[in-house]
């Protein structure tokens, strides 16, 4: 079952659970941030606020805290400097029409929470060196926890890279481990021989917010010929789904260890066909199943990993058709797993589209 809401334009979607009986999904449409509660039953929705960030030219991404109380939006201005704005929500989830918080913060790229909504890292990226090379820093904020203003800023990581045309990399934080022990980070670098990136592990400590070293789990590199991989971290898992320069394509399922080599699943086109035609793909929070988008169809099939026969089945179930879902800003689906939340353009305009799983 599936609904649809029009839109003129999505940019970012997340959501988050306001209670058992509603879920919140925030859209950034224009310059505005719109809110719905959606019935997790009847997948029935409801417009519970608007709201226009003053001076914001574009989006860079709309963050809810997880305890619900909060939400922390990245906005550039008409010269394209980010700011930073907290806001603290109403009993619908909807944004209050004052922030608590604005922050002029240039160079910043994407912000991270802790489960525990105690600290928000940062990824800020600095030019060095007349361009050539960037700085980025993984900063930890201190947050309020009575209006979730952020303070008291430290460094916990820091990567100096090239940044110029024929060879461009980038930092992003990928999330946290299922017991929340454990950040993940990662370089990825193109070049014109081809893309390539390294993903880290960092210990987190619950109480004081620090960060350990980075300690490498995955590298992989391209052969010049178009080759990459998609990597996503779930649980204690990391799923790397590998797009040669010619298909078939392959999934491989690695525990997020370490200089993690040997994969605990791996599936090609002879256990299920899916595998060799990657098209948008996306995991379950349960990590227990797979989203990946089918051109040949009209539908988005779902597919079951099967842990004890180390394989992958169909399970026969679809959402409809949207072309990548894993473009998506935000995660695509409800904090109990329940709903998926996707966008497809019609020739008209956006639509979201709310369906359960």
């Amino acid at each position: 079952m599936s609904r649809f809401l029009s839109l003129c334009l999505v940019l970012c979607v997340s959501s988050f659970a306001l209670a058992s009986s509603v879920e919140v999904v925030y859209v950034a449409q224009g310059t505005s941030i719109v809110t719905y509660n959606v019935d997790p039953q009847t997948l029935n929705y409801t417009q519970v606020g608007t709201l226009s960030i003053k001076g914001a030219s574009t989006f860079g991404s709309v963050v809810p805290s997880p305890n619900d109380h909060f939400i922390y939006v990245m906005a550039a201005d008409a010269t394209q400097t980010t700011h930073l704005y907290v806001y603290a929500t109403d009993p619908n989830g909807a944004p209050q029409a004052r922030p608590t918080q604005m922050l002029y913060a240039k160079s910043l790229k994407s912000l991270q929470l802790d489960p525990n909504g105690k600290f928000l890292y940062a990824v800020y990226a600095t030019p060095i060196d007349y361009g050539n090379k960037t700085t980025y820093s993984i900063r930890r904020f201190a947050i309020n926890p009575a209006n979730g203003a952020i303070s008291q800023p430290v460094v916990e990581g820091k990567y100096t890279l090239y940044s110029y045309d024929a060879y461009s990399c980038s930092v992003s934080i990928t999330g946290f481990n299922s017991n929340a022990t454990e950040l993940y980070d990662n370089v990825y670098c193109g070049t014109h021989e081809g893309p390539h990136a390294t993903y880290y592990e960092r210990t987190f400590n619950s109480t004081s917010g620090a960060l350990g070293p980075d300690v490498q789990i995955y590298t992989w590199g391209s052969d010049g010929n178009g080759s990459f991989e998609a990597v996503q971290f779930v649980g204690d898992r990391m799923f790397d789904f590998v797009y040669p320069d010619f298909p078939p394509q392959i999934v491989n399922i690695y525990p997020a260890v370490p200089n993690t080599s040997n994969p605990e699943l791996q599936c090609t086109a002879s256990m299920l066909a899916a595998c060799g035609a990657l098209n948008g793909v996306v995991v379950h929070p349960s990590g227990q199943y797979f989203f990946i988008g089918n051109s040949n169809s009209s539908a988005t099939e779902i597919e079951k990993i099967d842990y004890s026969q180390k394989k992958i089945v169909d399970t026969g179930n679809k959402v409809p058709y949207i072309q990548d879902i894993s473009g998506q800003i935000g995660p695509p689906f409800s904090p109990d797993g329940t709903l998926v939340f996707t966008t497809n353009y019609t020739g008209y305009g956006y639509y979201l589209q709310v369906s359960g799983i």
